[in-house]
C-alpha cells in the first residue's frame, strides 16, 4: 500500500519587519508527515523539525492526522541548519535520519547505524537521495510515491522560495549566508530535474506554495539565463580556486 504524504505546517519567508533586526526574516519550514503501512500497522514520519517557537502548533497537527505522537517512527531531516532541527529533542526515541546515518535519540550510538543501504526508508516508496556540499553538508532530498498527492519531492533548502518572494538580487546575498557551495546546489537542481521526470510535486524549504515541474524548470531557467546570477557563480568559482592555491602552496612548503 503506498504511503499518505501531508503538509502540517506551510512554509514562511519573508522580510523582518522590526527595524531592529534589518535584514532578517521571519521564517517558517515546510514540515511534512509520511503515513505509511507495515506489519499491519499505519505509522508515521516527519520531514523536518523545524523552529522551538512553533512545536505546539506541529504537535497538534501530527496528532490530528496521526491520533497520537507515539505512533511517529522517524524524524527524516533535509539538512541540520538550525532553523530546521530546533524540535529534535521532542523526538525522544524516534529514529533519526539524515543522509543514511541514523540514530535513535536518547542513545549515545549518534550517526553511526547505517540501516537503510538500499535507498529507501521501510518501504519502497519511501526513497532518499544524499547530494553533498551544496547547501549544507549533508542535504537529502526524500521521493516518495505517495497514493493521495502522487510522486513528491521535498527539496529541502536546494530553494528557498520562489524567485518572485525572493528575486534574485536578494537570492544572491541569502546564498552567500547560508549555502557551502552555490555552483554544485545549482547542478543539484538541474539533475533532480532530469533524473525524476515522472515528479510533479515539489516541496522546498520555505516556500508556501508547492513548485509544479514547470515551477522547478522556469526557476532553472531564470537562473540559468541572468546575468547577474553567472557573474555571482563565476566569482565563487574564482574565490575557490584562489584559496586552494594558497593551501596547496602552504602544504608544498609545510
Amino acid at each position: 500500500m503506498k504511503p499518505n504524504v501531508y503538509i502540517i505546517q506551510k512554509a514562511v519567508l519573508e522580510k523582518n519587519k522590526n527595524p531592529k533586526l534589518r535584514g532578517s526574516y521571519n521564517i517558517k519550514v515546510a514540515v511534512g508527515l509520511i503515513e505509511y503501512e507495515k506489519d499491519n500497522q499505519k505509522k508515521y514520519m516527519v520531514i523536518d523539525a523545524d523552529q522551538l517557537v512553533y512545536w505546539s502548533e506541529i504537535k497538534r497537527n501530527i496528532e490530528q492526522i496521526a491520533g497520537s505522537f507515539e505512533k511517529v517512527t522517524h524524524l527524516l531531516l533535509t539538512h541540520t541548519h538550525l532553523d530546521h532541527i530546533q524540535n529534535i529533542s521532542n523526538f525522544k526515541d524516534k529514529i533519526v535520519f539524515l543522509a543514511n546515518k541514523t540514530s535513535i535519540l536518547g542513545q549515545a550510538e549518534y550517526g553511526s547505524q547505517e540501516i537503510y543501504p538500499d535507498g529507501y526508508i521501510e518501504i519502497p516508496e519511501i526513497r532518499y537521495e544524499v547530494l553533498p556540499d551544496g547547501h549544507s553538508h549533508d542535504d537529502t532530498i526524500y521521493i516518495i510515491d505517495s497514493a493521495n498527492e502522487g510522486k513528491v519531492i521535498f527539496l529541502g533548502d536546494l530553494i528557498f522560495t520562489s524567485l518572485d518572494k525572493m528575486p534574485i538580487d536578494r537570492l544572491i546575498g541569502m546564498e552567500k549566508r547560508a549555502s557551502i557551495d552555490p555552483v554544485k546546489k545549482f547542478f543539484y537542481l538541474q539533475e533532480i530535474y532530469k533524473k525524476y521526470p515522472e515528479v510533479e510535486k515539489f516541496y522546498s524549504g520555505h516556500n508556501d506554495q508547492t513548485l509544479s515541474r514547470k515551477d522547478l524548470k522556469n526557476f532553472i531557467d531564470a537562473l540559468k539565463n541572468n546575468k547577474e546570477w553567472k557573474d555571482y557563480l563565476y566569482s565563487y568559482i574564482s574565490k575557490r580556486n584562489k584559496e586552494l592555491d594558497f593551501f596547496i602552496n602552504k602544504l608544498e612548503k609545510f
